[in-house]
């Protein structure tokens, strides 16, 4: 395979993973090793994902934030920030 071929293969195959798509035993013996390969890795990268999200979600709020902002552009992040601040200011102020 080329590689624009391999590239759009890892592609198809991710999103297959990711839509929890299966092989039986028999069809996966049928698959070439290119092909094995790529559903390899994009297993892989899958499970990397989501222990980099599980990592972020056990962080406490500022990480539950990071990981929000991956889905909404940034805006549970900034909420955050700007609550922190203003109970920054509020401790300072009561002081």
């Amino acid at each position: 395979m080329t590689t624009d071929e391999l590239s759009i293969l890892a592609d198809e195959m991710e999103a297959f993973v990711r839509a929890g798509g299966t092989f039986s035993y028999s069809e996966w013996a049928e698959l070439d090793q290119d092909i094995k390969a790529t559903l390899i890795a994009a297993g892989n990268r899958l499970r990397l994902e989501q222990a980099k999200m599980i990592g972020l979600a056990m962080q406490g709020q500022a990480g539950l934030a990071r990981l929000l902002a991956l889905e909404d552009g940034g805006d549970e992040w900034v909420r955050y920030n700007l609550s922190s601040a203003m109970n920054q200011a509020e401790e300072k102020y009561k002081k």
